[in-house]
């Protein structure tokens, strides 16, 4: 929304061709959900949130999974070990693809993972359960039709990947 006497947009574009690009700092999960849980819905702030830091995260990829001008990150670190650990897409310092998936025995995985990007194994799964936990929570967002449902399986993926990102930095 653009205020009647300024060229400027009084709150930032969430998605279109006007709003960040994918480079940004609002991009980061981290500082995106930040925001969120601060500034939304209209009147609430950093002392009295409105939002659960669940909202605020759902929010988070909901809103970022939307169009919105695409940059050239390639060359934005040289040194990948400066990355920020929240950026959602890859390479990351640790070596791990996001193309890939290292799970365990779990039946529903193999129906819903491509078998070509797809390992199963102890080899790989340190502290899968924990993750399968986490995702079995966060489910919901998988199953029900509401304000965070993508509609691009893309959108779904890369929430997840967000999810799975955030929860493994924190076990670091």
């Amino acid at each position: 929304m653009k205020t009647p006497d300024s060229p400027e947009y009084q709150y930032p574009l969430l998605w279109g061709k006007n709003s960040y690009n994918d480079g940004a700092g609002l991009y980061r999960v981290s500082n995106f959900a930040r925001y969120v849980k601060a500034n939304m819905p209209l009147g609430a702030s950093h002392r009295k949130p409105q939002l659960t830091d669940d909202e605020a995260w759902d929010l988070d990829a909901y809103v970022n999974s939307m169009p919105r001008p695409k940059k050239d990150i390639r060359k934005d670190w040289p040194d990948i070990s400066k990355k920020h650990f929240d950026h959602p897409f890859g390479p990351y310092k640790d070596g791990y693809s996001e193309h890939k998936f290292h799970t365990d025995h779990w039946r529903a995985f193999a129906n819903v993972l491509p078998a070509d990007r797809h390992t199963v194994g102890k080899a790989y799964t340190k502290n899968i359960e924990g993750v399968n936990t986490c995702l079995r929570s966060r489910k919901r967002r998988l199953a029900r039709k509401k304000t965070c449902f993508s509609k691009k399986k893309e959108y779904h993926l890369a929430a997840l990947n967000i999810m799975f990102t955030y929860r493994n930095k924190q076990k670091k």
